[in-house]
């Protein structure tokens, strides 16, 4: 049996999220869904400081960049749907690849009881990949049994997932290769598509769907090969080329 049943939200981005406003932005769409909103803060586990306003967190992060230019904030939220701990992370300059900047946020599943509170929280999936300008996200049913570490995504993608995000980056490399996939389909204002797996978290997926579109070597789950970067989904390369101040990124990583 798993040891927990959340509902997880991924995002990455290699956007540049040290300019003016970036990480505010962020905050303002937490603040905006006041049904996840997170009420606590901090800087690691547990995360005991509550939280009044995230836009004003993550505005204090910002003055901050010159001091620390990776900064991790942490959130936590004990009211339902509750929290495990999650973040929104800057990554730092490193010499080796790194999936870029990261939001991450997990609610208990039991609380997502009707297609209303799904339909919020695609909302919220929605303008998060938006104003972090991310380059791929997903929305999934996270159990004990769950891959924990990222693809490296000039490779590989994990799976297929009840909310796939793929930033413009995928769009412009698969074309129509993404039409009539899934249940449901959503573009963004930032040029990318959010497609649906299946109807709701707990419902079957056809990931064969998706394998026969885009290829049977592009998720890590039941693939024979590896493929070389960018061969079977968009370099970084590509993605940084959509990012506002994408060209500070560089293999992977910021300058």
């Amino acid at each position: 049996m798993p040891t927990w049943d959340n509902l997880e939200l991924d995002l990455w981005s290699v956007a540049d999220l040290r300019r003016p406003g970036a990480l505010t932005r962020i905050g303002q769409v937490l603040d905006t869904f006041p049904e996840f909103k997170p009420d606590r803060v901090g800087s690691g586990e547990p995360v005991r400081q509550p939280l009044d306003s995230a836009a004003s967190a993550l505005a204090e992060k910002e003055r901050l960049l010159d001091r620390n230019p990776s900064p991790q904030t942490a959130f936590a939220r004990r009211e339902p749907p509750k929290m495990a701990l999650g973040w929104v992370g800057v990554a730092r300059p490193s010499p080796t690849l790194h999936p870029g900047h990261e939001i991450e946020l997990s609610y208990q599943a039991k609380w997502f009881d009707g297609s209303e509170k799904l339909e919020r929280l695609a909302s919220f999936f929605k303008s998060l990949a938006e104003t972090s300008d991310a380059f791929y996200g997903r929305v999934f049913r996270f159990t004990s049994n769950d891959q924990l570490q990222p693809p490296v995504f000039d490779h590989e993608l994990w799976d297929v997932h009840w909310l796939n995000y793929f930033g413009p980056g995928y769009v412009e490399f698969w074309g129509d290769r993404l039409d009539g996939l899934g249940v449901r389909r959503e573009r963004t204002t930032n040029g990318g598509v959010i497609v649906w797996g299946a109807a709701t978290p707990m419902s079957a997926i056809d990931g064969q769907s998706f394998r026969t579109a885009l290829g049977s070597e592009v998720f890590m789950i039941g693939r024979a090969r590896r493929g070389e970067p960018g061969e079977l989904v968009p370099s970084y390369e590509v993605h940084k080329r959509f990012a506002p101040g994408g060209e500070l990124w560089v293999r992977g990583r910021p300058e």
